[in-house]
């Protein structure tokens, strides 16, 4: 056995080398030889770190190695002889009689510090290597601990999702120092570099490493400071030193060292370092350097080079580049030696990342002898017939092939860190390695795709990827999509053509688009694109559409009628689905778009009286009428949508002779209302109430084929839904249609119970900002458009609130719009007066009305007395007291008796208006003569958290200005204003609307109340609303107030104008 078989058993050149410099180093003992059938040879091999490994090895007599055996990890991990087997072998080839000169002369040996070195720099190549493809940062956690004696401390916590506790402050900062990697546990290792940390835990990082070395800086010079005891010097901190430095920077001080003075320039400037490499001998270089008697002193963010009468501050980014080779340097004392063996490392390794902070002098030619064989990095990917992903990742040195998964020692330079790289870039995007076909692999779909659309873009910046043809066409090619459109009475019937598109397969489908995933795996392996254009119109098409195919005829499929302009939507704007509607899709298409130029005629009697826009809202609802839709009349308040449904029932009773009555469901507070404008604009129109007690709405509901519309409210209609079981109306129409937002409630299913050929919805609210009150509403103007609740709330309602999902918003608009119309006063404003006045009815009912007709009885009786006893012109203060009785009654009881407990009609109409107003954007001024009702107002907006102020003769008049500036500059709702304190001198142009709560007897103190809005700088149109309680003295006073409106001495001063100039007739009238 000689040398040369030794260097070829061994694994490679440097572990030869490491084997001869244990056995140089007398680190093979026990040793012992026995002779048999082969030479059997046992040892103690001392290690790196003093372990003692048992090693064996069987040599046979012709000299060749049979049998080797190692207890450490090299010798199970790498193929050859490890370093320990190596000392052995070299102590029998000197124990038979071979001379250690012999040996000595074939190479000399690379210096340790230089082979520090270059592993130094190595690591920091492979951990640069797993900062760039890391994609899971680290995290240090600090907790704050208080002790018993109000000591402040911390302890960190160090890892991923679960950390591992910090057990040494001192450890973690020595391996940030150096840049280790240290393991903390199975699940965590950690290269301590500040950029491996996550963002929000570098500064934690940075103030730990501060803190900690200001601790031991002062530590450590604390009993240097006792023991020199002088007191005139100051000892400098690395923060200090850089702040020193700051001050001196470009200037000249004076420097002691050693008892030696000299004059020396603080400098930014650039050192002139040179590294020197010069031949040794035959098989070595010596690398000197010219700074080696430097001094460096370490700063806080710096470290200061001194050297040639100058202190250089050197950047960090320098001295991440110089400090490990300066290092070495001073640790040797003298030049490097470094075999020539080692050269391509230290080429690769080391100069490579010094070159362009050090000047090189040395044969460059002769260097580029160890240029190393540059690395090129090939992946082969390929689909196999399981339809799994796989990938051999291939490293390429000249014409040497070595797969990533083999345990390949090789004796030439291997580029680790790009090496590494590609590796870590494989893991990211690779679900396992096959070791045994040498190969790494994917079967999960969504890493395939993953692999596809984003990973073969990263992982070619470095590498060649090679793919296979079946691994290309693992995303089909969109179809070609024709769908056919043909109206079939109350359907749409649709044929559809998808090619090859498998059809079979769209419910599967459709889920997955559903979950908003970007790709579907087909049964065949190969993956449908759904962000594709034409394949996501079909599928939105699809989805919206509500599809549900049969199997046995999966290409023709019929919807409702009502899905014609989503159809049409998607049709038009969707590039990838090709179309052919027949002409009747076409014509209510383009009647539903185009409403104006439809031949349906306003109502003769009402062509005068419907502006424009209400014309146009007609038309709509004439339209959707015609081909059997529902919808959503959503104007805003004070638009006339009361007179729009009107117009629509009087054309269809004047084009059907043979009727069906048609039903109003509204509040309690409109009923009145509604009976009270069907009497003004269509007095031809036989119009039933439907309200009071039980056995008088029996009656009544017996006679609704008697007449053309019944008006009832919500509350009564659920009491009575059994009644109406067998009648069918031709309309049903609910106004205040956010009484149906929680379909839950006996309002929204007594509503949906009743039977209706249609059914139109009215609301002066915006219903788009309430999905559950758009889904009830829809349910019941198109049952089944919006599909049933639960998937509507999975496929609208939670994506969009919860998770602000856009597209799925954008396509409910889509379904909705058609059916919704609304205006506002902004849209409409060149066809509006500048004030509108609308008069709210209601009637008292129960107690209310009870204590009402009592005491309107009294009152009369004691007022023809009193009449009878003085005369008019004696009684009519008097008189006034007494109406006045009776207009706090109409009000709320409440106001005349202190301990009335019972229902208030004008109260609840009030407050229902009010959050009607409020919900649709609008300001309120309410006004009453009675501070005490504007008192219980106030309770009640309270318990309803609606803002106001509140503005009454009491109130200051700083206070007063106060509040009319902050009310027309914040977002309080409601102004509530005595009719008295407030009707002149304010101006409160920010409220579009005007309530009155009861009326006077002076229109023009009403007027005067209502001018402190409607005046100069309101830009939008007032909407006024008188309350009135029907049936009563309020409704008298309304009268007499249209009667004298026209007549000049109407307008007088005082209060009471009207009453002073009544005559008896009129006074007695008002009490009939």
């Amino acid at each position: 056995m000689n040398i040369k078989q030794i260097k070829g058993y061994a694994t490679n050149n440097r572990t030869f080398e490491r084997g001869l410099d244990y056995y140089e180093s007398n680190h093979v003992q026990n040793y012992r030889l026995q002779t048999g059938d082969t030479i059997t040879l046992t040892a103690d091999v001392v290690g790196s770190l003093n372990n003692i490994y048992k090693v064996k090895a069987e040599i046979g007599y012709d000299q060749n190695l049979k049998d080797y055996h190692c207890q450490c990890i090299a010798h199970e991990t790498y193929k050859g002889c490890c370093k320990h087997v190596v000392a052995l072998l070299l102590k029998y080839y000197y124990d038979i009689g071979h001379k250690p000169s012999l040996i000595t002369q074939v190479q000399t040996k690379t210096d340790d510090e230089v082979r520090s070195m270059i592993k130094e720099y190595t690591t920091r190549n492979i951990n640069l290597a797993l900062q760039e493809t890391s994609y899971q940062k680290v995290r240090l956690i600090p907790h704050l601990v208080i002790s018993r004696g109000q000591n402040i401390m911390l302890r960190f916590l160090i890892g991923h999702v679960r950390p591992y506790v910090l057990k040494s402050i001192q450890d973690f900062v020595l391996y940030m120092n150096e840049k280790r990697i240290v393991s903390y546990g199975k699940n965590l290792t950690v290269y301590h570099d500040l950029l491996n940390f996550t963002e929000d835990s570098r500064d934690v990082v940075k103030f730990l490493l501060d803190t900690y070395n200001d601790i031991t800086f002062y530590d450590n010079r604390a009993s240097y400071y006792r023991y020199i005891h002088d007191p005139r010097y100051l000892i400098l901190s690395p923060r200090s030193l850089d702040q020193f430095f700051n001050i001196y920077v470009n200037k000249t001080i004076t420097i002691e060292e050693d008892f030696y003075e000299k004059e020396i320039l603080l400098t930014d400037e650039k050192p002139n370092i040179v590294l020197s490499i010069k031949p040794y001998n035959e098989d070595s270089f010596k690398v000197s350097i010219n700074i080696n008697d430097a001094l460096l002193l370490r700063g806080e963010k710096y470290q200061y080079l001194l050297f040639e009468n100058k202190l250089y501050r050197l950047s960090p980014e320098i001295m991440d580049k110089i400090d490990v080779l300066i290092k070495a340097m001073q640790r040797k004392g003298s030049g490097l030696i470094i075999n020539r063996l080692d050269m391509s490392s230290f080429c690769a390794n080391v100069l490579n990342i010094i070159s362009d902070v050090v000047n090189i002098d040395a044969d460059l030619e002769l260097l580029r002898e160890f240029e190393p064989v540059p690395l090129i990095t090939n992946l082969y990917i390929d689909l196999d017939k399981d339809n799994v992903i796989t990938a051999k990742l291939v490293f390429n040195y000249g014409d040497i092939e070595i797969n990533a998964l083999e345990d390949t020692q090789t004796d030439f330079y291997r580029n680790v860190k790009d090496e590494l790289i590609a590796k870590n870039l494989i893991k990211k995007y690779f679900e396992a390695e096959d070791k045994v076909n040498l190969q790494y692999v994917i079967y999960d779909s969504d890493l395939i795709i993953n692999l596809y659309t984003e990973g073969l873009t990263e992982l070619a910046k470095y590498m060649h990827i090679y793919v296979s043809e079946c691994f290309r066409q693992i995303v089909r090619k969109p179809p070609t999509i024709r769908i056919g459109v043909r109206v079939d009475n109350s359907l749409l019937d649709l044929t559809i053509d998808t090619e090859d598109f498998p059809l079979e397969e769209l419910k599967e489908i459709l889920e997955t688009y559903k979950a908003q995933k970007k790709y579907y795996r087909l049964k065949d392996g190969s993956f449908l694109n759904l962000e594709d254009e034409t394949i996501g119109d079909f599928l939105e098409l699809a989805e919206g559409l509500d599809l549900e195919f049969d199997k046995d005829n999966i290409q023709e499929v019929s919807v409702p009628r009502y899905y014609a302009l989503y159809l049409d939507n998607i049709l038009k704007t969707g590039k990838g689905i090709k179309s052919e509607r027949d002409n009747n899709f076409k014509e209510i298409v383009r009647d539903l778009r185009n409403v104006d130029d439809t031949a349906f005629q306003v109502p003769e009697h009402l062509n005068n009286i419907l502006r424009n826009y209400q014309k146009t809202g007609f038309r709509w609802l004439k339209t959707l009428s015609y081909y059997g839709f529902g919808g959503v009349l959503a104007d805003d308040m004070g638009l006339g949508k009361t007179i729009q449904m009107i117009a629509l029932i009087d054309s269809y009773l004047s084009e059907n002779p043979n009727y069906l009555p048609s039903l109003v469901t509204c509040p309690a507070s409109l009923i009145l209302n509604w009976e009270m404008e069907f009497n003004k604009f269509a007095p031809h129109i036989k119009v039933l109430t439907i309200m009071g007690p039980l056995e008088t709405r029996q009656e009544l509901i017996s006679h609704i084929n008697e007449y053309h519309v019944i008006i009832t409210s919500y509350d009564y209609l659920k009491r009575d839904i059994s009644l109406y079981r067998d009648v069918e109306f031709m309309y049903h129409i609910i106004d205040e249609a956010q009484y149906i937002k929680n379909h839950l409630t006996q309002n929204a299913r007594s509503v949906k119970r009743i039977k209706s050929n249609l059914r139109f919805a009215v609301t002066g609210t915006p219903i788009e900002n309430n999905l559950a009150e758009i889904w009830s509403i829809f349910d019941f103007i198109l049952p089944g458009y919006l599909l049933s609740y639960q998937k509507f709330n999975k496929e609208y309602e939670i994506p969009i609130i919860r998770d602000n999902n856009e597209e799925k918003l954008n396509k409910l608009k889509r379904l909705v719009t058609p059916f919704i119309l609304r205006r506002l006063k902004k849209d409409v404003l060149k066809e509006l007066p500048p004030k509108t006045e609308t008069v709210l009815y209601t009637k008292l009912e129960g107690e209310q009305e009870k204590l009402y007709l009592a005491n309107l009885a009294l009152v009369k009786k004691e007022i023809t007395e009193k009449i009878n006893l003085m005369g008019l012109n004696q009684s009519r203060i008097m008189i006034l007291s007494m109406l006045t009785r009776l207009r706090q009654i109409c009000c709320d009881p409440r106001l005349y008796y202190d301990n009335y407990k019972g229902e208030s009609a004008k109260l609840d109409m009030c407050l229902e208006l009010l959050e009607t107003t409020i919900q649709s954007g609008h300001k309120v001024l309410l006004f009453s003569q009675f501070t005490s009702m504007l008192a219980i107002i106030r309770e009640e907006l309270e318990k309803r958290k609606i803002s106001y102020y509140l503005l009454q003769g009491s109130t200051p008049k700083e206070e007063r200005l106060w509040m009319v500036e902050k009310f027309n500059n914040d977002d309080t709702k409601v102004f509530l204003i005595s009719l008295k304190a407030g009707g002149t001198g304010l101006n409160l142009t920010s409220a579009d609307v005007v309530i009155h709560y009861d009326p006077w007897w002076n229109l023009s103190a009403e007027n005067q109340a209502t001018d402190r809005t409607h005046r100069i700088g309101q830009t939008e149109t007032v909407q006024v609303y008188k309350l009135i309680a029907k049936d009563t003295i309020e409704e008298k006073i309304l009268h007499l107030q249209e009667a004298k409106q026209k007549l000049a001495d109407s307008v007088i001063v005082e209060d009471d104008g009207i009453i002073t100039r009544m005559t008896d007739e009129e006074i007695l009238s008002l009490f009939k």
